[in-house]
Parts: structure tokens; C-alpha cells; sequence
């Protein structure tokens, strides 16, 4: 798996913020899935390409 670089990775997590944020303003439920989803997605693609 190819790396992204550092402005793309910020790009993502930016918009993985503001999901959360306006999905909380109507249901917190669907707010804290996209949260733990956008984690573990994050996590596991920074521990995939670790070594690289």
C-alpha cells in the first residue's frame, strides 16, 4: 500500500472531522459510529504502511 503524503492525509482527517461534527448536530449515535469507523480506518491505514 502506497503512502499518502502529509496535506492529503490532513485533507481526510479534516473531513473526517467535519462529518462528525455536523452529523452530531442531528443524531449522536450516527456521530460517534463515523467517529470510531474514521478511527479505526485511520488507525489501520497508518499501521499498514508503517515501514514504508
Amino acid at each position: 500500500m502506497q503512502k499518502l503524503n502529509q496535506k492529503t492525509e490532513e485533507a481526510i482527517l479534516i473531513a473526517l472531522a467535519l462529518m462528525v461534527l455536523f452529523s452530531s448536530m442531528f443524531n449522536p449515535t450516527v456521530s460517534a459510529v463515523i467517529a470510531v469507523v474514521g478511527l479505526i480506518g485511520v488507525f489501520s491505514y497508518n499501521i499498514l504502511t508503517k515501514g514504508k
